[in-house]
């Protein structure tokens, strides 16, 4: 097939759709209905389907003749004309209304308006025929007659029309045509009209190969769709770019993202109506020669192309306007007057299209100037709204005729911010309703003199605004403070919400004044100057006035804030006249107290609620600082627990300590309480742990720990720190070495120290963890030290075990301790290889359940001389050691040969594989029968990439099944191989070949030569014979002394190269002057000889044009199977006997 070219233009208004939505138009639309989750058709779910599946004839083409076939009903492809037959094309597409008979006559090959994609370049699928009237169930440039996978068939019932394309290659694919994916799709037809396209495999052509079909076609070398026989919407989008098609896309194409593997598309057919035209009757004059027309249809049109309208023999053609590619208005004006009662054409053309008229005539009616069907509206909206109501109903013009706020149908009245119907033909002017301010029927007022915006209506009207223009609840702002004595002088800070660097602004005051302020990136706020305020009041007696408030930034014309702000001035007679927040610019308080919510920065509150105050929440959750009196963690005791019992105390030894006399049982309890985050200087606590929240033993004598007794801190999380990290214990106020274990997620306490209360008594103390000397906070815990003799120190020892710490402080901490398979807390059993909990307190050796060769359960056992083998049949002696644990590669890379042995004498293995994963430096072993079995030497041929070992005889006297692994300097690598010892095995038994059992695995290894021997030598001479190797045969034995194969020279007596004169070829080799020089001519060539050169000449130029031409005309290269056999050895000159002396 040859590139696509430019396009024939062709007529009918389609609508492309993604969902099954019922519209009409004038012949048939499509809506289309793209989807992964519809359920698919094929041959067994349409039930109407009888006939089986057929072959198409043109399974075996390519471009050939289509396959035209009668369908099984009347296929309702357009209003006016049903289809009784469709053609099948060997290049994806099924077609109407073509005449197959053309297809296959020579002479209309590269013709656009036929079968095939033009050789010269000048067609492309715009063309008329048959690129168009098309159902495209994956239309390229394909090619079934290449390969003997692919097929065409169909299959039709009463209701149902399917035609599937199997495993059809594309064109550019070479032999075989399966080495780039086939393609298979199918397309079926229904007898209500509608259509469906299931692509089951495909491929982008473009994809694959960088073959393309053309400059026209663009970077997608495909069509997918419906294309019917007159002009459709600019919606073809089955590819990447409209333009790159040259024309405008007409059809109804799925986007591109629908178009791949496992994606049905279903086309629904919707019913037929007429274009709607209003006005229907007209009464043109000299008077008023121009008519308006609207028209409207049923499917979606071309929005880029351009139209015009006429009534041949009464007006020119006039320019259409669209609008939303839904709606005509077409202007015409007569040049003649048709008489009352005449019946006129209205035409309606796409400019450049060559067909007659984009739709059937639409009749229009002459009246007279007095007729009660005159239409007199003259008003735009007027009209379009008679329009509207004609229309509506048989078209889908709908949409674009809402109903506004008049009652009026596709009228543009609409409300405005006050909820008053305006614009259209409503009489009444957008957001007329609005005051000076912006505020809906607002109090605010402008002022003759001034021009000033105000309001004097007080508090309570002027700034209780709920609609209007001015509202922007998207954009919350304020101002404070609110108010300002008359002569103004202060600043007011506006909330604007806007991000921004720092800048000066523009503060415009009730619509005249303004002044230049500074906005604040930092807290989103302009400090605005205010100016004097007595030309606001304008003479009026009042005590207050309200005036709005916007600030404008630098280079722009919008003003902020969007939302209402107003400043109420104030004269001396009002009572908030002299208030704090209105003469106190710089009091944190003025500045905020209207503004909290949206100055969140500048305007922060202390935990005492105090703008910009300095109190702050402690760590045991109480107000401190700033003006609260009372001081920062205060709450907090001496071991650093919040409202805790712990206090310093005198020791017996005369010094202080933390504690808190009597026992854990409630005197000293700190559950529910906390301590403060406050580590040593510089600690940042959750960068070790998370929490310290358990300890075993709770108890401890006065006299302290020993070896036998330690303390033991669970700890929530892994301690994150580096192994140098210095872990300390902090007991009360001593501080003690520690050690951090990881596996059981808790700290170790090298020593108990010894603590004596004073007076004598029972003392509980804080225990913390430091981690290089930082504090670690944590949940409070504690331990109690208890006078020696007390009952609860007998199970001392028992209770600082691991086990009970574990079983103490594992349910708090989720994370401490662990246990092992076993069951045991901190044990070392695990599973091994075998799944079997073995190791540690199990008394389970690891691995016991694996035989010799490392196979749970297996069959090895060790025989005599410490081979480890299996005796059992070989499969499964096989099947077995690939199951071992021990290191291996599991995939089978390697082929011994042969693999099985006789014993009794010495045996050469060869071991053949692409890749040995070895390194030839390094010394090479094989061991055969596990680590205790023996190791042989081998040799590495890289060049073959085989090893080859020498074994020696009585291996063993068992017939067993051994494993054999390549060692690389004594390590073992590659896979398992297996070998079978036999004793009883002869060296006359023989296996299949080495090529026969191992060319898969190194297919370099094995080729076979001229003489079709494995791994032969023998090679094709220079006369075509095949020699060397197992021939028999030495290398150009075939050539005389004069180097010609199969020549008559021979040599004499005297060693001369002479043809002896009883030859009677020798004649062809006398020289003109009898000369044996070589450069010289020959003499007296036959007249025989003479004819079969011209003979050969012709018919060796004649297969080089006919190649030739096949090639660069891009012919079906299968035409060139009919060569002569001999035509290589023709070309071949240099080889033949009459053609050379020496070579």
């Amino acid at each position: 097939m040859a590139p696509l070219g430019p396009r024939v233009p062709v007529v009918l208004l389609f609508l492309l759709v993604a969902a099954k939505i019922a519209v009409s138009e004038p012949q048939a639309c499509y809506g289309m209905n793209t989807t992964d989750q519809i359920l698919a058709y094929d041959a067994s779910e349409i039930h109407t389907i009888s006939r089986g599946w057929q072959r198409s004839n043109v399974s075996d083409q390519d471009d050939g003749c289509f396959d035209r076939q009668r369908l099984p009903f009347a296929f309702p492809w357009r209003v006016d004309n049903s289809e009784d037959y469709i053609s099948i094309s060997p290049n994806g597409g099924l077609h109407f209304g073509m005449n197959p008979e053309q297809c296959c006559n020579p002479r209309f090959r590269g013709d656009c308006n036929h079968c095939y994609f033009a050789n010269l370049g000048t067609c492309d699928l715009s063309g008329e025929k048959p690129y168009r009237n098309l159902i495209a169930a994956f239309v390229t440039d394909l090619h079934p007659g290449v390969s003997s996978q692919a097929s065409i068939e169909f299959a039709s019932g009463p209701d149902a029309y399917m035609v599937k394309y199997s495993k059809v290659p594309f064109y550019f694919q070479t032999s075989p045509p399966e080495a780039i994916n086939p393609l298979t799709f199918e397309a079926t037809l229904f007898g209500n009209g509608n259509i469906r396209l299931r692509l089951i495999n495909i491929t982008d052509p473009t994809s694959v190969c960088c073959w393309t079909l053309g400059s026209s076609v663009g970077n997608r070398q495909y069509s997918v769709g419906v294309r019917l026989p007159r002009f459709e919407s600019e919606t073809f989008t089955a590819t990447s770019n409209v333009d790159s098609w040259n024309t405008t896309a007409e059809g109804y194409f799925p986007p591109v993202g629908f178009v791949r593997s496992g994606v049905t598309i279903d086309f629904i057919r919707k019913p037929s109506i007429e274009f709607c035209v209003y006005p229907s009757y007209i009464a043109p004059n000299s008077t008023y020669p121009g008519v308006t027309f609207y028209l409207s249809s049923g499917c979606t049109v071309c929005g880029s192309c351009q139209w015009e309208a006429d009534i041949p023999g009464y007006t020119d053609k006039a320019v259409c306007e669209l609008i939303s590619n839904r709606y005509f208005i077409c202007s015409v004006t007569f040049m003649a007057y048709p008489s009352v009662g005449s019946v006129l054409n209205l035409r309606l053309y796409k400019v450049g299209d060559d067909f007659s008229s984009y739709m059937d005539p639409i009749e229009v009616t002459i009246v007279s100037q007095t007729s009660p069907l005159i239409t007199r509206v003259q008003h735009d909206e007027l009209r379009k709204s008679e329009f509207c109501t004609k229309c509506t109903n048989s078209t889908n013009i709908g949409p674009e005729c809402p109903v506004d706020c008049v009652g009026l149908a596709g009228g543009t009245a609409v409300l405005d911010s006050c909820g008053v119907c305006t614009n259209g033909t409503s009489g009444n002017t957008y957001n007329s309703d609005a005051d000076c301010a912006g505020v809906c029927f607002g109090p605010y007022v402008t002022l003759n003199d001034t021009l000033s915006c105000a309001c004097f209506e007080g508090a309570e009207k002027c700034t209780n605004i709920s609609k209007g223009f001015a509202q922007d609840t998207s954009n919350p702002s304020c101002i404070s403070p609110n108010a300002s004595q008359i002569s103004g002088g202060g600043f007011v800070y506006l909330s604007t919400m806007k991000s921004g660097p720092d800048s000066n602004v523009s503060c415009v005051f009730g619509d005249s004044m303004t002044t230049t302020g500074m906005f604040s990136s930092v807290n989103q706020t302009s400090r605005c100057p205010v100016p004097d305020g007595s030309s606001f009041f304008a003479g009026r007696n009042v005590s207050s006035v309200f005036v709005t408030v916007k600030i404008a930034f630098p280079d722009t014309i919008d003003f902020f804030p969007t939302g209402f702000i107003a400043l109420e001035y104030l004269t001396d007679t009002h009572p908030r006249y002299n208030d704090t927040d209105v003469i106190d610019f710089s009091n944190p308080f003025s500045r905020c107290f209207s503004c909290e919510f949206s100055y969140t920065t500048f305007c922060r509150k202390d935990c005492l609620g105090i703008y910009q105050g300095e109190a702050i929440i402690d760590d045991c959750g109480n107000c401190t600082g700033g003006q609260s009196n009372m001081t920062f963690n205060a709450a907090v005791d001496c071991a650093g627990v919040c409202n805790g019992p712990f206090r310093e105390l005198s020791t017996a030894s005369g010094g202080t300590a933390c504690y808190c006399p009597g026992g854990y049982d409630g005197l000293c309890d700190v559950t529910g309480l906390r301590t403060s985050a406050q580590g040593a200087a510089g600690a940042n606590p959750t960068s070790y742990i998370s929490s310290v929240t358990c300890a075993s033993p709770k108890v401890m004598s006065q006299e302290g720990g020993d070896d036998q007794i330690k303390l033991r801190i669970g700890i929530q999380t892994v301690l994150h720190c580096r192994k140098d990290c210095n872990i300390q214990c902090k007991i009360g106020d001593t501080v003690v070495p520690a050690i951090y274990l990881i596996r059981g997620f808790y700290v170790e306490c090298n020593e108990i120290p010894p603590f004596e209360p004073s007076p004598s008594g029972n003392a509980t103390v804080a225990i913390s963890v430091l981690v290089n000397n930082n504090v670690i906070a944590s949940a409070p815990i504690a331990m109690t030290y208890l006078a020696p003799g007390s009952p609860q120190l007998d199970s001392l020892v028992n209770i600082s075990s691991v086990f009970r710490f574990c079983e103490t402080c594992h349910p708090v901490t989720n994370n401490t301790c662990y246990r092992d398979c076993n069951g045991t807390w901190l044990g070392v059993a695990d599973y091994d290889a075998c799944g079997e909990c073995s190791g540690g307190e199990t008394g389970i050796v690891p691995n016991s359940k694996a035989d010799c060769q490392g196979v749970c359960n297996g069959s090895y056992t060790l025989l005599s001389g410490g081979i480890c083998a299996c005796t059992d049949i070989r499969e499964r002696c096989v099947s077995d050691g690939r199951k071992s644990t021990l290191t291996a590669q599991k995939e089978e890379t390697l082929c011994i040969h042969p693999y099985i042995l006789q014993t009794a004498d010495p045996t050469t293995i060869t071991i053949v594989g692409p890749d040995l994963k070895i390194k030839p430096t390094q010394p090479l072993e094989i061991r055969i029968g596990m680590s205790s079995g023996l190791v042989f030497p081998v040799s590495y041929d890289p060049s073959l990439e085989t090893l080859t070992a020498q074994l020696p005889p009585g291996l063993t006297t068992n017939n067993a099944t051994v494993s054999a692994q390549i060692l690389s300097a004594g390590v073992p690598t590659g896979p398992w191989m297996f070998l079978t010892l036999d004793p009883s095995r002869t060296t006359a038994e023989q296996d299949e070949s080495i090529c026969g059992s191992c060319s898969r695995f190194n297919p370099t290894f094995c080729q076979i030569d001229c003489n079709n021997d494995e791994r032969g030598t023998a090679n094709y001479d220079d006369c075509g014979i095949c020699t060397e190797g197992n021939t028999g045969k030495i290398q150009n034995q075939d050539k005389d002394c004069k180097g010609i194969c199969f020549g008559p020279f021979q040599l004499s007596y005297n060693d001369e190269c002479i043809c002896p004169s009883s030859n009677a070829d020798c004649a062809n080799y006398n020289r003109l002057d009898g000369s044996t020089n070589d450069s010289e001519s020959f003499e007296d060539i036959t007249g025989f000889y003479i004819a079969l050169a011209i003979i050969t000449s012709v018919i060796a130029g004649g297969a080089l044009f006919w190649y030739a031409w096949v090639r660069i005309s891009r012919q079906d290269t299968r035409q060139l199977s009919g060569l002569p056999p001999c035509l290589e050895r023709l070309l071949g000159l240099s080889e033949h006997r009459y053609a050379q002396l020496h070579g």
